[in-house]
């Protein structure tokens, strides 16, 4: 290391306790803690080559100074016969000429002006020597170690103390780089709680080679500040906080930028009332990850392009958060979805801001909401890529989506049946392919968007966005097929009977089997059927209804759903696992007790091409118990089965063809014992044609 010209310096006086002068008294200077001396020569100048005897003696002043190459923080033992002896501890030898707690480090490139006046001069090897000795040098108080501008090339982490203000000269002057392949953070306090730390106005770069090594390691800080700081190639995240591994209290970053690492861009777990104000993480395998974090707010975040490779390359994920206001973010362009609020969030909220072109390779949607009293509002949505959803509503409740606008070519608000109680009001959903899917508007609100659009729903939608038949049997007191919107088709058996209005509570239609020929339609069955032809391609069709098998669940045959035929037939059998469609066009809900397993079959048909992913739901019914089977068929012809509002299973391809007319129905036909099957209401819904 280069010698360092100007020495620092230690002046005082030894008084007794009236105040007077002590002559001639002897001072001992020990490495701190310690009755060790200290190992440095001790000068009686700021520059000749004249050196004191350690312990010292104060003159006739009771005065005593000197110097060292360093500045150095020392204990001083004071004793003279008569006196009662002390120690001051932890005293200050500093720069000469000034009782300021600050030090300059000059690096190696750095001009001559720079190193003439600095404390500390750097050669470039291991140069965190030079600035760990500052750091210690300032003491218990802190101060400020100021680095020159230049590269500071350092081999071990810089390891910050009790308000320690490191600056620089700014990003794009002072830069301090690992040139060591092990595991290394630049900047941390070793596991140190400290207070009142500052780190400002530098250039961070780390190595990708090495094992692991953080940017900034803010563990244990409490009232810190991070600002004007670009940290970039680091192994680990950019900035880290874990408050389970050390406690950690509330700090602020301020312009900070973390780019090229291969981990998060900015990684906090269970950290509390953070302010970040214009963060950015770029090119990172994932942009921020915030774990269990509450109370903070984020003021113009940007999270973009993240590369993947960790948490699917997903802009900022807040996992379990509570209270966090994140104003104007801009994410985009990243692997992964651009925004994800999960686990048991609560009371955030986004404000204003761009989700703009995410999901490039994982993901489907450009965010996913799963929490409560979440809102958002005042975002632009867009997929530049035309391929995903905008929101994904996956378990969204009690929550608030509002003036938000939406470029998508796919879906706008997505939602599941876990999506309840929910306000989504005001955004405009003109630039999407569909404005809303799965979103239950009996346990939703939806109003006031723009356009009028369908929500899929297990009640009418509202008047003016889809055209709805719902029909609760109630307003019948006599059934006149004539009159109603339903056709009633009954077996060839002189047993069999139409289907009949039942003034149970709400009205239900009753459906009745024979019991002539076991397991046969056109002899024993009973159906209704819609007269109303409808179709996929209206856009975002629905079909729902709630019934019950009043006798035993054991030899019968059901389906439930939708079918391209009005005459008595049974659309689709099982026997064993094989799925027999015998309708050309439609999606309905099957149960065969001839099948293996008696639960309900999800099976959809296109053109005599059976769907893909037809597949037993996991769930059977249970005699005299109502279930709500529901069907959504969206505009890409994808078909979602729901029983008692649980998605079961998804047909991905040929659930029907677009344009076929395709009917309402519930059939039903038994063994040698006649089955009763009671319809409680049935309710189809779709885009209302222009």
């Amino acid at each position: 290391m280069a010698a360092v010209p100007r020495r620092a310096e230690y002046h005082d006086y030894i008084l007794d306790v009236q105040g007077r002068p002590i002559p001639g008294t002897t001072v001992n200077v020990y490495q701190v803690g310690t009755t060790t001396a200290i190992t440095e020569t001790i000068y009686a100048d700021a520059t000749g080559a004249t050196s004191l005897t350690n312990p010292l003696t104060t003159d006739s002043l009771g005065y005593i100074q000197f110097y060292l190459d360093r500045p150095k923080i020392v204990d001083l033992a004071v004793s003279k016969t008569g006196y009662t002896s002390f120690t001051l501890e932890d005293a200050a030898v500093r720069r000469a000429g000034t009782m300021a707690a600050a030090f300059t480090v000059a690096s190696n490139d750095a001009t001559d002006a720079a190193k003439a006046t600095a404390d500390y001069v750097c050669d470039g090897v291991a140069d965190d020597e030079e600035i760990n000795a500052a750091i210690a040098a300032l003491g218990s108080f802190g101060g400020t170690v100021e680095l020159s501008e230049g590269d500071f090339n350092i081999t071990a982490t810089i390891v910050l103390e009790h308000a320690t203000n490191l600056i620089g000269q700014g990003i794009n002057s002072t830069n301090i780089v690992v040139t060591v392949g092990s595991a290394i953070d630049i900047i941390s306090s070793n596991g140190q709680a400290i207070t009142y730390p500052r780190v400002a106005d530098m250039y961070l770069f780390g190595r990708t080679a090495s094992a692991s090594g953080k940017g900034i390691n803010m563990n244990g800080w409490t009232d810190g500040i991070v600002e004007d700081v670009e940290v970039h190639n680091t192994k680990d995240s950019g900035i880290y906080a874990d408050a389970t591994v050390l406690a950690t209290g509330v700090n602020t970053l301020r312009n900070v930028l973390v780019a090229g690492t291969f981990r998060y861009g900015f990684e906090l777990t269970q950290v509390f009332g953070w302010n970040l104000d214009m963060i950015n993480a770029y090119q990172c395998y994932s942009g921020g990850y915030f774990d269990g974090c509450g109370e903070m707010w984020l003021t113009s975040p940007e999270f973009a392009s993240s590369i993947g490779g960790i948490n699917d390359g997903r802009g900022a994920h807040f996992a379990s958060c509570l209270r966090m206001k994140i104003i104007k973010p801009w994410l985009d362009d990243n692997y992964g979805m651009g925004l994800r609020i999960d686990g048991t969030s609560t009371e955030c909220e986004v404000d204003g801001g761009h989700l703009r072109g995410n999901a490039l390779t994982s993901d489907t949607e450009q965010g996913l909401v799963i929490g409560s009293v979440i809102k958002v509002h005042g975002m632009h949505i867009s997929d530049e890529a035309a391929s995903t959803n905008g929101l994904y509503l996956y378990a969204a409740t009690n929550s608030e989506f509002y003036g938000n606008s939406f470029n998508v070519a796919n879906v706008g608000f997505y939602g599941e049946a876990a999506t309840i109680n929910c306000e989504i009001h005001h955004n405009d959903l003109t630039n999407t392919g569909t404005t809303f899917q799965g979103v239950d508007l009996t346990r939703n609100t939806v109003r006031d968007n723009r356009p009028v659009g369908v929500c899929l729903s297990s009640a009418p939608a509202p008047e003016g966005m889809a055209t709805t038949l719902f029909d609760d049997f109630d307003k019948y007191q006599t059934w006149i097929e004539a009159e109603t919107p339903w056709i009633l088709n009954k077996g060839s058996d002189g047993a069999c009977a139409d289907p009949v209005i039942v003034n149970d509570k709400g009205g239900i239609v009753r459906l009745v089997t024979a019991a002539a020929a076991p397991m046969t339609v056109a002899t024993d069955g009973s159906q209704i059927i819609g007269a109303k032809p409808w179709s996929v391609d209206m856009g975002s069709l629905v079909f729902e209804a709630r019934l019950r098998i009043a006798t035993a669940t054991t030899g019968v045959q059901i389906c439930v759903g939708l079918t391209d035929v009005t005459t008595l037939e049974m659309p689709a059998t099982i026997s064993g696992t094989t799925i027999t469609t015998n309708f050309s066009n439609g999606c309905v809900f099957v149960y065969d007790t001839t099948q293996t397993t008696d639960q309900w079959y999800a099976v959809g048909v296109a053109g005599d091409t059976d769907a893909t992913g037809n597949a037993i739901t996991g769930t059977a019914p249970t005699a005299a118990v109502y279930q709500r089977l529901r069907i959504e068929i969206d505009s890409l012809n994808v078909a979602r089965f729901y029983i008692d509002g649980v998605l079961k299973v998804s047909l991905t391809a040929n659930a029907c063809t677009a344009a076929t007319s395709i009917y309402p129905t519930v059939v039903v036909t038994g063994d040698s014992t006649a089955k009763t099957v009671d319809v409680d209401y049935i309710s189809v819904s779709a885009t209302r044609v222009a």
